[in-house]
């Protein structure tokens, strides 16, 4: 059997990203599993949380007592009603997004140097970079097309959207060091999906799937200039390639921000 062509590479990639994003929201949210694996419980019928009144009664010195009324919550004190109660809460079904324009929650974050002497990236804490473009030079792109193959890797959750600004260091081949914070929530105020793609022409439904409310934003330091990308995903209604299944996916890289110091 022949290798796999390019089309079924970039989906398998794609699916394995939205796996390790399942899991990553999955832990925030519930935490890592106990070592020896989850307890078992005897399946029963759950107690659901009830309404029930709670009376209060109020009084003063030469008045009459009055009682007063009011529905309240009832968690229920039993470990299982309990946790059937929470998890509910947890995974309540949440308002559907509009549908128009697609706008990104989560993100993931990619940073590269070229033409540079030195150059250094932090983003949430975290050096983007090697150590050798971080202490030396970092040369030219090793191919004009570099971009085509450009994916971040550094996931940042929907509850950290956005995170503070990128730190950005470098010495350009004029030998200035310069410097500079990278404001992404400046830069995508609306957290559109940046896309060449029509609306007519994208898969109804599409823009409501989890996989279209995340993007990767990429940071490239040329020489003296940065430039901040966007890679979208959509899936179109028509495949681009009859005979590749996958060509409905466009991913293509747009240009969203750029300034030369």
């Amino acid at each position: 059997m022949g290798d796999a062509g390019p089309g079924d590479r970039l989906h398998d990639q794609q699916l394995l990203r939205e796996l390790d994003m399942i899991n990553a929201r999955t832990r925030e949210e519930l935490g890592l599993l106990p070592l020896n694996g989850l307890p078992v419980i005897v399946k029963r019928k759950p107690v659901l949380p009830r309404r029930v009144p709670a009376v209060v009664a109020a009084a003063s010195l030469g008045t009459a007592s009055f009682p007063v009324s009011r529905a309240v919550d009832d968690i229920p004190t039993d470990p299982e009603g309990a946790e059937m109660f929470i998890l509910g809460k947890l995974f309540k079904k949440k308002a559907p997004q509009e549908p128009w324009p697609i706008r990104f929650d989560s993100f993931s974050f990619g940073a590269r140097c070229y033409n540079t002497l030195k150059c250094r990236v932090v983003f949430q804490g975290t050096q983007e970079l090697s150590d050798r473009v971080q202490d030396g030079p970092s040369g030219e792109p090793r191919s004009p097309d570099w971009k085509d193959k450009w994916y971040a890797d550094h996931i940042v959750m929907a509850s950290e959207v956005f995170p503070p600004p990128a730190d950005v260091r470098w010495t350009a081949l004029d030998g200035v060091a310069r410097h500079a914070e990278i404001d992404l929530k400046d830069i995508f105020p609306d957290r559109l999906v940046l896309h060449n793609v029509a609306r007519e022409e994208i898969k109804p439904g599409w823009e409501n799937d989890p996989s279209a409310r995340s993007v990767d934003i990429l940071l490239e330091v040329n020489d003296r200039t940065i430039n901040i990308y966007m890679r979208g995903r959509i899936v179109q209604k028509e495949l681009a390639d009859p005979s590749n299944p996958n060509s409905a996916w466009r991913d293509d890289l747009i240009l969203a921000w750029t300034k030369t110091y």
